[in-house]
C-alpha cells in the first residue's frame, strides 16, 4: 500500500505545494486461512480487537476466507488447508509438503505455479518447516531453563538437526543458519558441515 501511494504521489502530486492533495481511499485485506469458523466478513480494529469504541483510531478491513478456485487468493487458501490436513497425517516432512503440491495439481490448484515452480516450492516449505519446530523448541527452552550462556549456539545445532530431520539439503540448511544467526555463508557452511559430519557418525554408531 505504501509502495503504491508513493509511486502515484511521486508520479501525478506536488507535495510541496499548498493545495490539497486527493488520494486513492485505502483498502485493507485480511487473509484468513484457518480453520475456525469466521462470522464476519469487516473486522474493526476499534470494535474487535480494542473492543474500545472512543478509540481515536479506527481501521476496516475485509476479511478473505473462503475457498475459491476462481481467483489466485481463494486458491491459496486451498492451498493452505491442504497442507494443514498433510502436516496432520505425516508431520513437518518433506512427504507432506510433496503431497500438498501433488493433490493440489490434481485439483488444478495453482497448478502453472506449482508446476513451474515446484523445485523452489519443496525446499522453500522445508525450510519454513525446520524454523517454525525450531522456533518453538528455542521458546520452550528459554521458559523452562531461562537465558544462558552458549544458549544461541545450542539453538544453531538443533537448527541443523531439524533441518536433517526434516530432509533440507546441506545448502538449504546453511543459507537458513546464515540468515537466521547473521553468519557470513562461509563461518555457516563450516559450522553445517561439521554437525552433519558428527550427525552422520553417530547415526552410524548406533
Amino acid at each position: 500500500m505504501y509502495i503504491g501511494w508513493r509511486k502515484i504521489i511521486a508520479n501525478n502530486l506536488n507535495v510541496y505545494g499548498s493545495k490539497k492533495m486527493n488520494i486513492p481511499e485505502p483498502e485493507f485485506y485480511v487473509i484468513y486461512t484457518g480453520r475456525q469458523k469466521i462470522d464476519k466478513d469487516i473486522i474493526s480494529l476499534r470494535q474487535d480487537f480494542w473492543n474500545d469504541p472512543d478509540a481515536k483510531l479506527d481501521i476496516l478491513a475485509r476479511v478473505i476466507h473462503s475457498e475459491n478456485k476462481n481467483d489466485i487468493i481463494g486458491q491459496y487458501i486451498i492451498f493452505t488447508h491442504v497442507l494443514d490436513e498433510q502436516i496432520k497425517i505425516h508431520g513437518r516432512k518433506r512427504i507432506a509438503a510433496e503431497n500438498t503440491i501433488r493433490i493440489c495439481q490434481d485439483n488444478d490448484v495453482l497448478r502453472e505455479y506449482l508446476e513451474g515452480l515446484k523445485k523452489e516450492v519443496v525446499p522453500t516449505m522445508m525450510l519454513l518447516f525446520a524454523q517454525d519446530y525450531v522456533t518453538e523448541m528455542y521458546a520452550r527452552e528459554r521458559e523452562e531453563k531461562g537465558e544462558r550462556r552458549g544458549e544461541k549456539k545450542g539453538t544453531m545445532k538443533n537448527t541443523v538437526r531439524m533441518c536433517q530431520r526434516f530432509g533440507a539439503t546441506v545448502d538449504e540448511t546453511i543459507k537458513m543458519l546464515a540468515e537466521d544467526f547473521g553468519l557470513s555463508p562461509e563461518r555457516a557452511a563450516k559450522y553445517v558441515n561439521k554437525q552433519w559430519k558428527e550427525s552422520t557418525l553417530k547415526k552410524e554408531e548406533d
